[in-house]
């Protein structure tokens, strides 16, 4: 059977508290002010900067498709020569188009349809 020694740890310091902190340990800690919604805990400047979910356009993917047959998966060329301020892709983030990419072609995929340009992605 295992026990306790008999004689108390020598004290080295380590249980005492640092100076400034309240000498006995049953004192409560202070309150923490936890938000109760989730959207509390942010600036109200963030809120606002989040982007709102548009659904592709025909046009938009034709571009992406065009993009990627002329460059690639190079989503930065993509973006500078079809993404300019009158272009097709020009509320679409480089992320943006790879997203696209990738989840057209795991679309295609699942419907058992010609991968094409997309099988570049993986």
């Amino acid at each position: 059977m295992v026990g306790f020694p008999a004689s108390p740890a020598p004290d080295n310091g380590a249980d005492r508290s640092p100076v400034g902190s309240p000498a006995s340990p049953s004192s409560p800690p202070a309150p923490v002010d936890a938000p109760d919604d989730r959207t509390d805990s942010f600036p109200e400047e963030c809120i606002r900067r989040w982007r709102r979910k548009h659904r592709w356009t025909h046009t938009e993917l034709k571009a992406l498709q065009s993009g990627m047959d002329r460059f690639g998966t190079s989503w930065a060329n993509i973006k500078k020569t079809y993404g300019s301020t009158k272009g097709p892709l020009r509320r679409r983030s480089q992320m943006d188009l790879k997203d696209k990419a990738r989840a057209e072609l795991e679309f295609r995929i699942k419907n058992k349809l010609p991968r094409g340009i997309f099988a570049l992605v993986r």
